[in-house]
């Protein structure tokens, strides 16, 4: 099975500087019944983050969510970047995902 990936990034209307949030996604998997993604998440506000709240949908190929995956980087200094995971427990249908930022401080 060929498996798509699509990261997004959503802007928060609340806060320009999260304009300046990039996340890519370097890996996709899935096997053994999970679906993970491994994420480089880059800091370019020009100031330190703390708390930054990410979400990750698995979506189906015709893009309905299958189940959300979370990440929690406590901090991150400007111009830095950080790995993280994002996860669920099923393979069954997962052909792509989108991630955004919910929030940080």
């Amino acid at each position: 099975m060929k498996w798509f990936l699509v990261a997004a990034l959503a802007l928060l209307p609340f806060s320009a500087a999260a304009q300046a949030i990039d996340i890519q996604v370097d890996n996709f998997t899935a096997q053994r019944g999970i679906s993970e993604l491994v994420l480089k998440v880059t800091n370019n506000t020009g100031a330190d983050v703390e708390s930054l709240f990410i979400d990750c949908a698995f979506l189906r190929e015709d893009g309905r969510a299958i189940d959300i995956g979370k990440v929690l980087i406590s901090t991150l200094a400007a111009g830095e970047y950080a790995y993280d995971k994002a996860s669920i427990g099923t393979t069954d249908g997962v052909s792509q995902a989108e991630c955004r930022v919910v929030k940080f401080r």
